[in-house]
C-alpha cells in the first residue's frame, strides 16, 4: 500500500471511530483504532482514543495500557495523562470495593435477620 493510500485509510478509520461515539458503538471504535495502530503504532492520539473507547466499556485495565502507551509516545500529552490517572483511579476503586461487594452478596444471600451483623 502506498503512503498516500495508507494515510487515506488512517484518515477514514479515524473519522469512522469518532462517528461511532453518538451511537455508543465503542467496540467498533476500538476495532477502528486498533487497525490504525497496526498501520501507525506511533500515533499518540489513536492510543488515547482507543483508551477512551475501552474506558467507556469499563475495560479499565486495557484502557490504562492504551493511555500508558500514549504517554510513552508523548510525555507532554496532558489529556492522556489525565485519562491514565482516571483509569488507574477506577481500577484502584474497584480493587478496594471488591471485599465490600463480596459482603453485599453474602448479605443478599442471607435470610437470617441477625446474620448481617455477624459479617462485620
Amino acid at each position: 500500500m502506498s503512503d498516500s493510500n495508507e494515510q487515506n485509510e488512517i484518515d477514514h478509520l479515524w473519522q469512522s471511530a469518532w462517528r461511532r461515539w453518538p451511537e455508543e458503538n465503542f467496540q467498533a471504535a476500538i476495532d477502528d483504532f486498533t487497525r490504525i495502530i497496526e498501520l501507525d503504532p506511533e500515533h499518540t492520539l489513536v492510543w488515547n482514543g482507543r483508551g477512551l473507547a475501552l474506558h467507556n466499556l469499563k475495560r479499565f485495565e486495557e484502557a490504562l495500557e492504551a493511555y500508558t502507551r500514549a504517554t510513552e509516545l508523548d510525555p507532554k500529552d496532558a489529556k492522556a495523562w489525565h485519562n491514565r490517572g482516571d483509569a488507574l483511579e477506577k481500577l484502584t476503586t474497584r480493587t478496594r470495593s471488591k471485599p465490600i461487594l463480596v459482603r453485599l452478596n453474602l448479605i443478599r444471600n442471607t435470610s437470617t435477620p441477625g446474620a448481617i451483623s455477624d459479617l462485620f
